[in-house]
């Protein structure tokens, strides 16, 4: 899981940085990725401080980010993704072709 600050200078050129990357041990549940995103904003003395997280759109993810009391959205990107993905998957002779 990693931790990216996007933000705007006194020029108003948009910058951002990897803060911090860290291996999400075990299960991958609710609880524990909110454990986890938590250490990694107390790392960066970033607790309270944050205006949203932009995140996947797996219930898990959505549930940490509301149990931790953090704004979130979902990625535009990842939505967009699974939206064509299962298209693809509902047509039959897209389906089809993987067989051969």
């Amino acid at each position: 899981m990693s931790l990216t600050a996007h933000w705007i200078n006194g020029e108003w050129s948009r910058l951002s940085a990897i803060l911090q990357t860290s291996h999400l041990q075990g299960s991958h549940t609710a609880a524990n990725i909110q454990a986890t995103m938590e250490a990694m904003l107390t790392d960066w003395d970033m607790k309270g401080k944050v205006l949203v997280v932009l995140r996947d759109n797996a219930k898990n993810v959505t549930k940490a980010m509301t149990d931790a009391k953090i704004s979130s959205l979902g990625c535009l990107a990842h939505t967009l993704q699974l939206s064509v993905k299962h298209t693809l998957e509902s047509q039959r002779a897209i389906d089809d072709t993987g067989d051969m």
